[in-house]
């Protein structure tokens, strides 16, 4: 549920600024008073203002964090909390901003904070420093001394308040203002040249004024992109300065500010899976810290099984033969249970028959068949959700990463990681492979990297290994049947919070790989784009964590969302009588019929209400 009444004020208001703005169009241009400008010279424009206007705000953000962000990061944050206030101006995004750096980067708040004093710094100081450069422009060195002397008292204010508030970076700090000072100056300076040249009777000071009230006006704006309210208040400095420019300079100016932000913002909010109208949901910071709790919950296997390795099959009867004898000899030597489910996706071949001979000798080998081939990614779902183990480990059949590199990513999830997936890109992996399928390869990490899924280096490596609840939890929701599987399911894992990690393995390239370069490199962009569209927004389930309330039932003992005891509980009065045969969960499938059983009842939506809070 989105934040209705937030999203109906925002659109009464933009309908509101959109008529005003009309009305401030019809005049001038009934009175034939608009300057028309090439299409051509509109855009170096627009490229020149952004250029000096964004640059330094992103070199801010970089500089300030350090290395805690990349410059990509730094880049995409900026593009995503700049055109943020556009589209809800009357939303504040302080806290927001918080939790998404510290859930993207792991800052902490302390720095974040800092952050925010720094661009409270800039807002207050910035128009000072454009009325220092309005006083040289207009021949006015007493005027400018005074403003750069107020300015200076500001920030030695200020530069105070941070040393006692925050054990940061001073020069940090400073530089980080000169950036934020330096942005204004430069985009006030390059339209009041463009107005210049192309209405030469307009001087400088004036086309510098006039970027002043727009910038003002926009950042003050209760309504969405400035509509209206930017067409007023030109209006009235126009006539009390006698500006020969036309209105068409304010529109001009909203889009240069507006549309390549928004356009920007739109693209890289479902890389954070996020959508543009999470931007207004009332528990959107809550919901961006919120941690998805089962996952931090130890797994436990079925039936004494801790690994459970699943293979997808599809006609392997010449690689599988190679690659399977392997694995059943690794599982034989584990000091604990284990099981391998090959799951056939439809072979036409020998591939089925190969393995129901070798069920015969092991009895730890299972098959599940198909009728019909449905896709790699529909052949491990089907194999991760009929395993048993604690650790569910999924691996191709060509055995191009040897199956005791397991051991590897076993041991990381001991260490408390969820999730822990081979990767190639490491420095230490072993690696041999062609020279040109390591060109693709690196290719396709940075345009999954730039659409869905930053900071894992190799999405694509078939060898990855889960907590048994995270894997149910997972596997429960994707909907790719081909190769990008592994995408949605690293897409859903960052959404919900889940703990990943990539391990360095040894990996070898194998004969009779089924992926064609070219048209499975083509379906992966459309798959990207529809797993973005799918999955992009904070993780709601009707305003109530199911998941939660499940977990607070584990051990058989009831207890409050708080964790505290809950003998007053009114979820466990309503509870306790509707699950009083329920008996204590002991592993994870018992956890998931403790979920279903507590959705189906009804219990739960009675207490919505309660809940929500």
């Amino acid at each position: 549920m989105q934040g209705t009444t937030g999203m109906k004020r925002s659109v009464f208001l933009l309908v509101g600024g959109v008529f005003v703005s009309l009305m401030c169009i019809l005049g001038p241009a009934i009175l034939g008073d608009i300057h028309r400008v090439s299409f051509s010279d509109f855009v170096l424009f627009a490229f020149l203002f952004g250029l000096a206007g964004f640059v330094p705000r992103v070199v801010r953000r970089k500089v300030f964090f350090g290395s805690a962000n990349t410059w990509h990061q730094a880049f995409s944050f900026e593009t995503i909390f700049q055109s943020a206030p556009l589209v809800y101006p009357t939303d504040s995004f302080e806290d927001f901003e918080t939790a998404f750096i510290h859930r993207e980067t792991g800052i902490d708040d302390c720095r974040t904070s800092a952050w925010q004093f720094l661009r409270y710094t800039i807002r207050v100081l910035s128009p000072l420093v454009m009325l220092a450069v309005l006083g040289l422009l207009v021949a006015s060195p007493a005027f400018s001394v005074v403003a750069t002397l107020v300015v200076a008292g500001g920030l030695l204010y200020q530069l105070r308040v941070f040393g006692l508030r925050f054990d940061y970076s001073i020069r940090r700090y400073l530089t980080g203002v000169f950036l934020g000072c330096l942005a204004y100056i430069a985009e006030g300076m390059v339209l009041a040249s463009a107005l210049q040249a192309y209405i030469p009777q307009v001087p400088l000071w004036q086309g510098f004024s006039l970027f002043m009230l727009l910038s003002i006006a926009m950042r003050s704006s209760i309504v969405p992109f400035g509509f209206g309210v930017l067409e007023l208040a030109f209006l009235a400095f126009a006539a009390l300065a006698s500006m020969n420019i036309g209105v068409e300079t304010v529109h001009a100016y909203r889009i240069v500010v507006s549309a390549p932000l928004l356009l920007a913002g739109l693209f890289y909010l479902p890389r954070y899976k996020l959508s543009i109208f999470d931007l207004d949901h009332p528990s959107l910071v809550s919901q961006m810290r919120r941690v998805w709790m089962p996952g931090h919950r130890p797994s436990v296997g079925a039936d004494g099984v801790t690994l459970s390795i699943v293979i997808p099959a599809y006609n392997e009867c010449e690689r599988l033969p190679v690659f399977l004898p392997l694995a059943l000899e690794y599982c034989a030597q584990l000091p604990y249970g284990s099981e391998i489910i090959v799951s056939d996706d439809g072979s036409t071949d020998a591939t089925v028959e190969y393995v129901s001979v070798l069920q015969k000798s092991y009895p730890a080998l299972r098959l599940l068949k198909s009728t019909m081939n449905m896709g790699k990614g529909a052949a491990v779902k089907r194999g991760v959700l009929a395993s048993r183990g604690a650790y569910i480990l999924f691996a191709d059949a060509d055995g191009a990463t040897p199956i005791q590199e397991v051991d590897r990513l076993v041991e990381a999830l001991k260490q408390g990681w969820e999730i822990a997936i081979a990767s190639r890109r490491l420095s230490t992996s072993n690696v041999d492979r062609t020279r040109y399928r390591g060109l693709l390869g690196s290719l396709f990490y940075r345009i999954t990297n730039l659409l869905a899924v930053p900071g894992v280096a190799d999405t694509q490596c078939g060898f990855k290994l889960f907590t048994r609840n995270s894997a149910q939890r997972l596997f429960e929701m994707i909907e790719e049947s081909g190769w990008a599987f592994d995408v949605e399911l690293l897409f859903l894992a960052q959404k919900y919070g889940m703990s990943v990690t990539e391990v360095p393995v040894s990996w070898k390239a194998v004969d009779g790989s089924k992926v064609h370069p070219v048209y499975d490199a083509l379906r992966m962009l459309v798959s990207l784009s529809r797993i973005r569209r799918r999955w992009a927004g904070i993780p709601v389930e009707s305003g109530v964590n199911y998941s939660m309330i499940t977990h607070c039932l584990w051990d058989g003992q009831l207890t409050s969302l708080g964790g505290e005891s809950a003998e007053s509980d009114p979820l466990r009065s309503l509870l306790g009588s509707r699950i009083a045969n329920v008996q204590v969960l002991s592993d994870s499938d018992a956890q998931k019929d403790m979920h279903k059983h507590i959705h189906g009842s009804g219990a739960v939506r009675e207490l919505e209400p309660q809940l929500r809070k």
